[in-house]
């Protein structure tokens, strides 16, 4: 089979004898790293959905760009086949009338040091959509960097100033970003859209590879009643919380450093590590329940991501703020059970068979793991009932939200 990029990005569905346009799609973050996070799962699945099917009439061309380089065109292959430090060589991307770039990737520190380039390129006749995550670096700055809340309302700023078109990964996040377009006073305000997510790890060009002791992990995770949690380890996700709740849980069950409990909950963590949270990273690494009730994988596959959904008893999602929340419909897939904080965003995603609580209280979570662990029948609910979204899907809605923004 060929490559997902390859010389099909060449071809168009444009009539013969008419020039197709230029879909620039910026994949710069993710063609420097992937970070493993749900970002960069969106990125690499609607990129390999849009050069293997790009919108009517027009050649997708993936593109990079840095804080002082201009966009350059990827070849084809894999984004992050060319190394960083080699990008200046590339040929420089160019736009006419009937163009459009497209902020696929999160590049909120490159957008506003580019923003001459766009708005030029807009002055030409291209047009500029942009993907919209999440506003929460504006709505809780506290959660982030300083630096990465400064380049979030730079980016926000620009977005909102200069875009002719928006696609958001939920209604929340839609709701939210109409409120900012009201305040910033723009006249020709533009259309917001909308798209589903995918919850098929398989088709978003997944990572591969098990840690060492993942056969033992499998095999005592049938011992245990297994809950997973997925995400960075950062100040929103919840990981505080939670690991206080399940301190809780083991010292109710007179737990063991030899000899666990076998009623006793599992916990597993799969996230790498992120900022913020320096004292809680080490206080996983060397809890007393480290390789026994409590594990963190901080470099995870979605191979073995795949693996820890199919096995655990269930999903715990208590992260304070999301765009979405992708671990929900991933373990909707596997008709996991689910318990996740009560989130506005969270009660539109999530499976009619989730359960919620609403406090940040370590003892009140502890007590709601309690008694949902106390009645978790595997398969509470189907995914095919649900009509879960494939990256088919998002792909899809993704190439009509573009198309009418090219309008």
């Amino acid at each position: 089979m060929r490559n997902a990029w390859n010389l099909r990005q060449r071809r168009s569905t444009a009539p013969a004898g008419h020039q197709p346009r230029r879909l620039l799609l910026d994949v710069s973050v993710l063609a420097r790293e992937d970070a493993g996070t749900g970002i960069q799962r969106v990125v690499r699945a609607m990129l390999s959905a849009l050069v293997e099917s790009p919108p009517d009439g027009f050649v997708v061309l993936p593109v990079v760009a840095t804080p002082r380089l201009s966009y350059r065109l990827l070849p084809p292959g894999p984004p992050d086949a060319v190394p960083a430090g080699l990008w200046r060589m590339l040929p420089i991307a160019q736009v006419g009338p009937g163009d459009m770039f497209a902020g696929l990737d999160y590049s909120a520190h490159i957008i506003p040091a580019r923003r001459r380039d766009l708005r030029r390129w807009r002055q030409r006749g291209a047009r500029l959509a942009f993907v919209v995550y999440d506003l929460l670096p504006a709505r809780n700055p506290e959660w982030f960097s300083s630096r990465a809340a400064s380049n979030h309302a730079r980016w926000l700023q620009f977005v909102a100033r200069n875009a002719d078109g928006l696609v958001c990964i939920s209604q929340d996040v839609a709701a939210d970003l109409a409120g900012v377009l009201a305040a910033s006073g723009r006249a020709d305000r533009p259309d917001i859209h909308t798209i589903r997510l995918g919850a098929d790890i398989p088709a978003s060009r997944p990572s591969r590879g098990l840690p060492v002791n993942a056969e033992t992990l499998i095999e005592r995770m049938g011992d245990h009643p297994a809950v997973l949690m997925v995400g960075t380890v950062e100040p929103r996700k919840g990981y505080d919380q939670a690991l206080a709740a399940f301190e809780e849980l083991w010292a109710q069950g007179n737990c063991t450093e030899h000899l666990p409990a076998a009623s006793l909950p599992m916990l597993i963590i799969v996230g790498r590590p992120g900022w913020k949270t320096d004292a809680l990273q080490d206080q996983l690494r060397n809890h007393p329940q480290s390789g026994l009730l409590l594990h963190w994988f901080d470099d995870a596959s979605d191979e073995f991501l795949e693996c820890l959904y199919r096995k655990a008893a269930g999903l715990l999602f208590a992260s304070r703020g999301e765009g979405f929340g992708l671990p929900l419909i991933e373990a909707a897939r596997h008709a996991l059970p689910i318990l996740a904080r009560d989130l506005p965003v969270f009660r539109e995603v999530a499976p009619p068979w989730t359960q919620f609580f609403a406090s940040d209280d370590p003892g009140i979570l502890a007590a709601a793991v309690s008694d949902w662990l106390g009645q978790l029948p595997r398969g509470a609910g189907s995914a095919l009932a649900i009509g879960l979204s494939s990256w088919a899907d998002s792909a899809a809605d993704l190439r009509t939200a573009l198309a009418r923004i090219a309008m």
